[in-house]
């Protein structure tokens, strides 16, 4: 008796057991005393999709759901998850390319732009006129803008480090 015990404590020790504790009859994820939801369900699959451990039913879970997010940025987050564990998630990328405007963005915002890039790639699609929206202008000196005609917030200023290609907050 001591022995399982030892094991099942140090197996919900790991990251992957932790998150498999986390795991709900029906696939989803849930905190504990929360509600099972798309989002955390999406980010524990790409958590154990990474660590090379079973994801359960969560990829049947999340194609369950693809009709019920609300924000763009779900779909794009899910459509990531769902293209990690193997699937080719069609409806979602439809939306996500629904939501690109003409100059590049895709849905309201910066974040909403970067995920599509993201879930877009995974799934072999061209997201080329995005990738340029998302990059900041640079300007030659001074911070970077991520909107055009508005001055950068003092808070989302970003510097270029020099002699590199990454961006760093000021």
């Amino acid at each position: 008796m001591g022995v399982r015990v030892l094991l099942a404590v140090v197996v919900a020790a790991t990251p992957a057991g932790f998150l498999h504790a986390h795991q709900q009859p029906g696939g989803g994820f849930a905190e504990a005393g929360g509600a099972v939801g798309p989002e955390l369900t999406a980010w524990a699959a790409l958590g154990l999709q990474a660590a090379g451990a079973d994801t359960g039913g969560a990829l049947q879970y999340l194609q369950a759901r693809e009709n019920a997010l609300p924000e763009i940025t779900d779909a794009e987050l899910v459509a990531v998850a769902e293209g990690a564990l193997g699937r080719q998630p069609a409806v979602l990328l439809d939306r996500i390319r629904k939501a690109q405007r003409p100059v590049g963005r895709i849905g309201p915002n910066v974040n909403s732009t970067v995920w599509g890039i993201l879930a877009l790639r995974q799934s072999g699609a061209p997201a080329l006129s995005a990738d340029r929206r998302a990059r900041p202008q640079v300007q030659s000196r001074g911070p970077a803008r991520w909107r055009t005609g508005r001055r950068p917030s003092p808070r989302r200023r970003c510097r270029r480090n020099e002699g590199t290609s990454v961006w760093t907050a000021a």
